[in-house]
This record gives structure tokens, sequence and C-alpha cells, in this order.
């Protein structure tokens, strides 16, 4: 029954829930197919619903964090990024989604791309420039992840930089400064 409502309704906070109630559900192949069919439903949030759900499952998971992470919008691709950043597993794509998020509109996804990069040690981009970019914005914590990244990827060109942001306006990035 679940599965015809999220088919037919028009309300996307309907469907959202109809796609978070078929996660609690024994899988079926009807109660799958409305889930991988949310995956392309028009609205955000019942899109980061249903990869919620497929997430939780395991059922192709890192695919569909990979595919959903150069989503349209932005809370969808940070969510998926963060996701990456503590899955254990290897994930064809991974690599490539994260590198492009590096340099994403948005800056909440460009926080978890560059964290997700530190912690999965992803190879083939700009670590220093990138982080000295990073690390020089106006966005607090951008400046914050920058440092903690390049600490972690022990990035020395940016010593420097941090050396100066133990001046910074933000206590947090102060903080980060000393770490």
């Amino acid at each position: 029954r679940l599965c015809l409502v999220s088919e037919k309704e028009e309300d996307a906070a309907v469907r959202a829930a109809v796609v978070r109630a078929l996660g609690d559900v024994p899988a079926t192949p009807q109660t799958l197919a409305a889930i991988d069919a949310a995956l392309a439903d028009p609205d955000a949030a019942v899109r980061l619903a249903a990869a919620k759900v497929t997430r939780a499952r395991q059922k192709d998971a890192p695919v569909i964090l990979v595919r959903m992470a150069r989503d349209s919008d932005p809370a969808i691709r940070a969510w998926c990024l963060d996701e990456m950043a503590s899955a254990s597993s290897a994930m064809a794509g991974a690599d490539d989604a994260i590198r492009q998020a590096i340099t994403d509109d948005h800056a909440d996804v460009r926080i978890a791309a560059v964290h997700c990069a530190a912690i999965r040690q992803v190879a083939g981009w700009d670590h220093a420039a990138t982080l000295l970019r990073l690390s020089s914005g106006t966005d607090a914590r951008e400046r914050s992840i920058a440092l903690a990244a390049a600490a972690r990827l022990r990035v020395t060109e940016c010593a420097d930089t941090a050396r100066k942001l133990l001046a910074d306006a933000d206590g947090a990035v102060r903080a980060e400064a000393l770490s």
C-alpha cells in the first residue's frame, strides 16, 4: 500500500515520509522499486530520504552515494560526501565525485568534499593550493576545515596560513589553527 502512495502522492512531504516508512518494512521487490524510483523524484527532500534509506539498507549504497554526490541539490551532495567520508568500502567513481565537489559553488559541499578527501586520502587534487585558497576565504567553516585537512594530509605549505589564522576573528578557526 505504501508503494502505491509513493507513486501517486502529489505532496512531496508525504512522499518523503512514505519513503522513510518503506525503509522500516521488510524489503520486497515492490518496496525496493519504490525507493529506487524516489531517488529520481523531482523534490530534493524525497531524493534525500531515498538516499538515506538506501544507505541504511546498504543496498547499492556506494553506487548511490557516488551518483547522488552529483545531485542538483547541495544538501544532498554534502550529505553524500559526509557518508562517503565515513564509509570503509571502496567506491568506484568516488574519487572523481569528491574532486569535482571540492570546487562546488556551495560552501557546505566544498567543506564536506575537503573533509572527505582528507579522510579517504583522495589522490589527484592539488591539496596545497586548494587548502590555501579555502583557508584564506571569508567562510570561517571553510577556513577551519581547510586547516584540519591540511593537518591530516600533512600539507606543510599551509603552516604559514595556520600561523596567520591564530589571530582569526572566529574562535573555531583559531582552535583549529592551534591543533
